[in-house]
């Protein structure tokens, strides 16, 4: 056997043993499949988690309602009804293999982080093609993704997969930060955090700029994109840029796979207000956030790119969960200092 294929042999058998622990841990979480009239509420209720009000017509045809032309507000009405219509209850094979996972992230946590722990799993399924999300304290699965972890957990011989069963732990736990985001957090803890990483929050930005307005891509575990990035260059300087989730058909892209993509637009304060940068077209000068080294630099362990505070800390925390688990092949000094810092930052800000 090669050094190679034995150094990667004791890996997996590190993270079956440290999966395994966790799965013995004396965890009883709350977990709640809710009824489908319950989960169909909750898609229409726009209180606590605004989603669809925001939305605009080329982002609804994104995940599949074109009514051109239609009064915005028929659209969203009718929006919602697909997406409440579009609820369906789990199968008793899926709740065992959520519930499993759920028990061993509940264990990593106990202990760690109590206020993460203690939050209650409220989960329901959509037969809509839409990327995971949270509604209010919900987290919303698409069925065909809670298939394919079903169909690759099980591993068509009866025999339990570790590796797919450890990314859905690792997605159930980026979806329970955002509830816990939402529904327990405060801001000034949250803030406190996301000004390490070079976010700051604003009261005011041009979200009715027509551009925007036709390009955004609304997020509902990210709806307020009201936060700037500031990115050092040198000499006491520093350019402002504006976070952005955009479609790709609005950016001229229509390739297939996700229907999204990332950019950071240059903004300028003027008067004390934050305006757009624009080229000699009037268009809004961006770049894309894919692979941007300054965001490495503070955020050297992100898998998304991180287009919103909320969805960076979600994606960190996650990779935090599956980096101890799972513990990467090789990392640098400065990816290892950082996931130490984060664990730190954590037992303050999930404490009780």
């Amino acid at each position: 056997m090669t050094p190679k294929k034995l150094a990667a042999l004791l890996c997996l058998a590190f993270a079956m043993s440290a999966w395994c622990a966790a799965a013995s841990a004396p965890v009883a979480p709350k977990i709640d499949f809710i009824s489908v009239e319950t989960a169909r509420q909750a898609m229409l209720d726009e209180t606590n988690s605004p989603f669809v009000s925001l939305m605009e017509e080329h982002e609804m045809a994104v995940f599949g309602l074109t009514m051109t032309g239609k009064p915005i507000e028929q659209q969203r009405a009718a929006f919602s009804k697909k997406l409440a219509a579009s609820i369906t209850p789990f199968s008793t094979k899926e709740k065992k293999m959520l519930a499993d996972c759920i028990a061993k992230v509940s264990a990593w946590l106990d202990g760690k982080y109590p206020l993460l722990a203690k939050q209650p799993w409220k989960i329901c399924k959509t037969k809509m093609k839409i990327p995971p999300h949270t509604r209010a304290d919900c987290i919303v699965f698409p069925a065909d993704m809670v298939a394919q972890y079903r169909d690759a957990i099980s591993g068509g011989d009866g025999n339990r997969s570790l590796l797919p069963e450890l990314l859905l732990a690792r997605l159930l736990l980026h979806e329970q930060v955002h509830v816990v985001q939402r529904m327990v957090m405060s801001a000034k803890n949250w803030n406190a955090l996301y000004a390490k990483w070079g976010f700051a929050p604003v009261k005011s930005i041009p979200l009715d700029d027509p551009w925007i307005k036709s390009h955004k891509l609304t997020n509902p575990d990210g709806p307020d994109v009201r936060w700037l990035w500031r990115e050092d260059t040198g000499g006491g300087q520093q350019r402002i840029w504006w976070p952005l989730l955009v479609t790709k058909n609005s950016m001229g892209n229509s390739k297939g796979g996700s229907p999204l993509d990332y950019i950071l637009l240059e903004v300028e304060e003027t008067g004390g207000a934050l305006v757009l940068k624009r080229d000699a077209n009037g268009v809004p000068k961006f770049k894309t956030m894919r692979n941007n080294a300054a965001m490495r630099r503070l955020m050297p362990t992100f898998d998304t790119p991180p287009y919103h505070p909320h969805e960076a800390a979600a994606d960190m925390i996650d990779e935090l969960f599956f980096s101890e688990i799972h513990p990467p092949r090789k990392q640098s000094a400065t990816q290892a200092a950082f996931r130490k810092q984060l664990a730190k930052d954590l037992e303050v800000y999930f404490q009780e």
